[in-house]
């Protein structure tokens, strides 16, 4: 009995539980590419290729991300708000270049 409370433990501690590890690193996994894809577009912004640089076809180039990788890290950057996908182009927000730079001085 001693050993199935102890696997549970293992397993479900809310901080330092399997589960609980498993959650914060695929958390930290999207919020490094979310990262990536606003430095990215903000160290291509304001300059003559930013058009060329802003397509998601495009980030399988720079990145080497696949296609389904990268709509999908483009669907979560624009439910945070960090960017904004338009005509097949993104661009930065306000707050994606506030990521991108804090991503930059850490």
């Amino acid at each position: 009995m001693a050993g199935v409370l102890f696997g549970l433990t293992f397993l479900l501690a809310p901080d330092r539980g399997m589960i609980a590890i498993a959650h914060r690193r695929a958390r930290q996994r999207w919020e490094f590419a979310q990262a990536m894809l606003a430095i990215h577009l903000l160290n291509h912004e304001d300059l003559p290729n930013a058009a060329q640089e802003s397509r998601i076809e495009h980030l399988h180039e720079h990145l080497r991300w696949e296609p389904s990788l990268a709509a999908r890290v483009v669907r979560r950057a624009e439910r945070q708000g960090t960017v904004l996908y338009q005509n097949g182009y993104l661009a930065l927000t306000e707050r994606g270049r506030q990521v991108a730079r804090q991503a930059i001085m850490s």
